[in-house]
């Protein structure tokens, strides 16, 4: 499968994000290497991941709750 090129974060918990439009799936790199694809996730969502202050705290009150993930690695 083919994923659209990593957004890189200065993050303390999120080093990256990619958004596969065509699945509805947002693919997460955490800091510690976690990798973790997270389902039928709105494209808005990534596009307020990007401009969110603190990636983090908005994936843990904006995504984490409300979707379903595959851990890829």
């Amino acid at each position: 499968m083919a994923w659209l090129p990593m957004h890189w974060f200065a993050s303390s918990s999120i080093a990256a994000a990619s958004y596969d439009s065509r699945r509805r799936t947002l693919r997460l790199l955490y800091v510690g290497g976690g990798l973790y694809d997270y389902l039928q996730v709105p494209k808005r969502k990534f596009d307020e991941l990007l401009a969110a202050p603190s990636k983090g705290q908005f994936v843990n009150w904006q995504i984490k709750p409300y979707y379903s993930y595959e851990v890829v690695r």
